[in-house]
């Protein structure tokens, strides 16, 4: 362990050596989510790695999180091997960007989630929700289930809806395809960011498909972002907000545009159909939660349309979906570049230094959560979350870079369940294990993990 001493006469936290962080650079290439895990459980809320002169912090203290993300957050920059991996494809999109750029930005994005326009995402949400339905109806037929790779499912579903309410087009045929570009996209960061040897990307197989991936994700925005442009009367949604957003006097590029859209395409379906992914797989575990849940989507579906302004009688679905996000939180890793020495819980972090905020360690921390591993949807009714610091519970980040779509996050995901536990319901398939985390830019199930879906009547 080390425990040297600062320049300023503080102390670093604790944390492995220098030989002891080579011995395992096999095993954080392979599996960096146990690690980190495994690194919280041996270190503490506050975990110090050290090779030559970089330093890096894995913090899970509420507190710790709070002046990172918060009290100090402009201390701590995206600068980060995570998010400059991540530009490769979102480019200087809000979830890449930083300082003035970033505030501008936002501003220009803010229109996009107003209640007016809520109110689009949920009557999508619900119109493209039951025509999946509709289409497991007709499968089904002849035995009365679907088997569903569901992340797959929902991956398609969130796509179609974020195109509807943001874009104002059918994504319907387009989805597959840009879901798969876009996974074959994020795979090719993965890859760059858990290696340790930086390869030329001439020499890596993956290379190929990332560059073909964003190819076809710039041929469908920029094709799209032309059309807009000509339209003589465009409709009133997030790309006609910035094709009208000026900069400092300036209308944005096609690039900048471009920029926002992809951002936008990824984040607004990934982590979504990644948290609902594991909603399903909860409820196939827990037949009891499940049936509750069914019972309120009838009662609440069956008193008149569901609204922005009726959505929070469908209690129980908002917690289902937060208790999800808890155990398995899609965005599983926060990064950030100390641009000055600070100190974490009397702990020194010189500058330069990497920290590394990992949601799902302190989503199970034991001294904010009772029964941490259970899945107890009812620990998010309203008294019961005043009970805990604000900073243990992070599924959409904090501070001033909370995530924008979290309100658009949440509408989509509790209509969604309310519908599908209303005709459906999930079960696991006899014989098949529950589901494994694949830490990768978000946290999800493997590919071809499926779930049985049986078709009833509402």
């Amino acid at each position: 362990m080390t425990t040297q001493a600062s320049p300023a006469g503080q102390r670093f936290a604790l944390g492995p050596t220098g030989i002891e962080l080579f011995k395992s650079l096999f095993f954080i290439q392979r599996a960096p989510l146990a690690y980190l895990v495994e690194s919280a459980h041996r270190y503490g809320d506050l975990a110090h790695f050290q090779i030559g002169t970089q330093h890096a912090y894995l913090v899970s203290s509420p507190s710790a999180i709070k002046r990172v993300l918060l009290d100090n957050h402009r201390n701590y920059a995206k600068n980060t091997i995570q998010y400059r991996q991540l530009a490769q494809i979102t480019g200087d999109g809000l979830l890449t960007s930083d300082g003035d750029f970033w505030m501008s930005h936002r501003k220009s994005a803010q229109a996009a989630f107003t209640p007016q326009r809520l109110e689009r995402v949920l009557a999508f949400a619900l119109s493209e929700t039951q025509a999946m339905i509709d289409q497991w109806q007709a499968q089904s037929k002849r035995q009365g289930y679907v088997d569903v790779d569901m992340y797959e499912t929902m991956c398609q579903l969130a796509l179609r809806v974020v195109g509807r309410a943001l874009l104002s087009i059918d994504l319907s045929q387009e989805a597959p395809k840009l879901v798969r570009a876009m996974e074959n996209a994020l795979e090719h960061i993965v890859y760059r960011v858990t290696r340790f040897i930086d390869l030329p990307d001439r020499v890596l197989l993956s290379t190929w498909r990332f560059r073909a991936a964003v190819q076809t994700l710039d041929q469908a925005v920029f094709s799209l972002i032309a059309q807009r442009r000509n339209m003589p009367e465009r409709p009133a949604d997030f790309l006609t907000d910035l094709i009208s957003t000026t900069d400092d006097g300036q209308p944005l590029s096609d690039k900048e545009v471009r920029d926002e859209i992809v951002t936008m395409l990824i984040a607004g379906h990934e982590t979504v159909a990644a948290g609902l992914t594991w909603a399903w797989h909860l409820l196939a575990d827990h037949p009891a939660e499940q049936a509750a849940l069914r019972r309120e989507s009838q009662a609440v579906l069956a008193s008149g349309r569901l609204c922005l302004e009726t959505l929070p009688k469908l209690r129980l679905a908002r917690c289902v979906f937060s208790e999800a996000l808890r155990l398995y939180p899609p965005a599983w890793l926060i990064t950030r570049r100390a641009l000055g020495a600070d100190v974490l819980d009397e702990h020194f972090v010189p500058a330069g230094a990497f920290v590394i905020i990992c949601p799902f360690i302190v989503h199970r921390h034991s001294a904010f959560w009772t029964e941490p591993e259970r899945f107890l949807p009812q620990r998010f009714d309203p008294e019961q979350e005043h009970s805990r610091p604000r900073f243990a519970y992070i599924p959409f980040g904090a501070g001033p870079r909370l995530c924008i779509g979290q309100h658009f996050a949440l509408v989509e995901a509790i209509a969604v369940l309310a519908l599908m536990t209303q005709q459906c319901r999930i079960e696991r398939i006899p014989n098949t294990r529950p589901a494994t985390p694949l830490a990768q830019v978000t946290l999800r199930p493997p590919h071809g993990t499926k779930l049985r879906v049986r078709l009833e009547c509402p």
